[in-house]
């Protein structure tokens, strides 16, 4: 049973390329609802279309191959053999994989950051914000007693 591309691996292949569903509808000269169709899992991409979409050399494609998509039946050796099993196990992962992870992890370590900042900022004003009201607070019964 050929195995075929996961609707999350056509979501991935958008995300990374940065290409409107619009733009991909129009280079394989279908519908942008059909290209929706294909995300949300509804449709199945033709074996042609997937072709045309491989064959452009500009895009990561990387995410759309799957373990039928590497022919080594015909190598004999155990280490070939040994890969196509980890292959079709999920185990082994193409190189540009482990690169969108590596550019991910980069991504959300900034994010971390920017977020440690904002909390540091929010606790300063925090505590602004306590001195100023027991300032007022102080000024208030000051002004009882006299």
């Amino acid at each position: 049973m050929k195995e075929k591309v996961q609707p999350a691996d056509i979501q991935r292949f958008i995300r990374v390329n940065r290409i409107k569903k619009k733009e991909l509808a129009e280079y394989l000269n279908v519908s942008a609802a059909f290209v929706t169709q294909l995300v949300q899992g509804l449709a199945s991409i033709p074996v042609g279309k997937l072709d045309q979409i491989k064959k452009n050399k500009s895009w990561d494609t990387s995410m759309l191959y799957t373990a039928d998509d590497i022919d080594l039946s015909e190598l004999d050796s155990p280490y070939y053999k040994l890969i196509k099993r980890l292959v079709e196990e999920g185990v082994f992962v193409p190189l540009p994989l482990v690169e969108q992870k590596d550019e991910e992890i980069k991504r959300l370590e900034q994010e971390r950051i920017k977020l440690y900042k904002e909390i540091g900022r929010l606790e300063e004003r925090l505590e602004q914000s306590k001195k100023t009201g027991a300032q007022e607070d102080d000024n208030v019964i000051c002004a009882a007693v006299v």
